[in-house]
């Protein structure tokens, strides 16, 4: 449990806007958005008049200490909506949140930024392809925003890092060492934020993830971010409504193709047949977003192949045509379904290009 600090009444007047603003949202709940609006709107959005509102009731007086306890504890900042320091992209939003519990970078949070979310039951290749694009991505310069839960997002937050990049997790827990969702991640959320990274939510630090908290969450990370890209999702993914509220906030959205034969593929396949750009390499995303990179994602370091992909490599090498997919699969003895698997990879690694009718060529 958090250790409480104690503190007498009269210390808890003259204390900072965050702290009343946090105990407020703590004490009246993050999702009385509506509540927490009027009873700010009743003193001009002064916390520290809005709280001495509510401040007679026990609960209230239990919430500022629990408050100023974890603040403290965790180092986080409270920043309300109309704070210069609350990121603009967001402000944007029609149903923006009231305010944004920080651990970490917050610069981060106004910085060119894209999200790579994805499916929680990530495939070979699904990891294999965020690996991919993590690394390329936050090689350039663009900052890396994920929701830090299973599959997709932790391969996106660890590649970043790995690649010595910068990243951002939008949380639907509070930040707390006990309430972090999934506690799994613990580590990886402490390397985020040694790394320079960020922690992100609209949550007080202690409070649980629920099952409404996860769309909620959704949203936050289409709106930090000027594009959003998924890996690899079901049809019934969260990722994809991250990904339909990317396209409603007007934000370019990416998706990766993988298998016909594939479940996680359908989600991506989906978004494609809505208007997402099909990501077939980190450069495409580059020139779509007209952002200048630090790096050119291909010389940042050289490509591991897989044994099958150099067996593909081969091939197209001993020939100076193109072959088609039948060909190579018949060539390289190899079953069909990790070949086009394989075949889909070295595209996104920018190695081989399909000339239309899946007759491939080395790039």
């Amino acid at each position: 449990m958090t250790e409480i600090i104690q503190h007498n009444p009269q210390e808890l007047n003259n204390l900072t806007t965050e702290i009343y603003l946090g105990a407020i949202i703590h004490y009246l709940g993050a999702h009385k958005i509506h509540t927490i609006e009027e009873l700010l709107q009743r003193h001009d959005n002064n916390a520290e008049m809005a709280w001495r509102e509510i401040s007679c009731n026990p609960d209230a007086q239990q919430s500022i200490r629990t408050i100023i306890s974890l603040l403290e504890q965790y180092q986080i900042r409270v920043v309300h909506r109309d704070s210069p320091e609350f990121p603009s992209q967001l402000k944007m939003l029609p149903n923006a949140p009231l305010a944004l519990f920080i651990q970490g970078n917050i610069s981060l949070l106004s910085s060119v930024a894209i999200a790579i979310v994805g499916t929680r039951k990530i495939s070979e290749y699904g990891k294999r392809v965020t690996q991919q694009f993590g690394r390329d991505l936050a090689s350039t310069g663009l900052t890396i925003i994920s929701g830090l839960a299973y599959g997709v997002d932790s391969v996106a937050h660890q590649s970043c890092l790995d690649a010595g990049g910068k990243t951002v997790a939008v949380l639907g827990s509070g930040c707390s060492r006990e309430a972090l969702y999934p506690k799994a991640h613990a580590q990886l959320a402490a390397k985020i934020i040694e790394s320079g990274g960020c922690i992100v939510s609209e949550y007080p630090p202690d409070m649980h993830a629920a099952q409404y908290t996860f769309p909620q969450r959704n949203r936050i990370i289409a709106g930090l971010a000027g594009a959003t890209l998924i890996t690899e999702a079901d049809i019934k993914s969260g990722s994809i409504i991250t990904g339909k509220l990317a396209l409603e906030y007007g934000r370019d959205i990416f998706a990766v193709p993988g298998s016909i034969y594939s479940i996680q593929s359908r989600g991506t396949h989906y978004l494609i047949a809505q208007g997402a750009y099909p990501a077939t390499s980190s450069q495409e995303i580059i020139e779509r977003l007209g952002f200048v990179p630090k790096n050119i994602p291909g010389e940042v370091a050289s490509i591991a192949l897989s044994p099958v992909e150099q067996i593909i490599i081969n091939n197209l090498t001993s020939t100076q045509e193109a072959l088609h997919i039948d060909q190579i699969i018949a060539n390289s003895r190899q079953p069909a379904q990790e070949i086009m698997t394989a075949v889909s990879m070295l595209e996104i690694q920018g190695l081989v290009t399909n000339l239309g009718g899946n007759r491939f060529v080395l790039k």
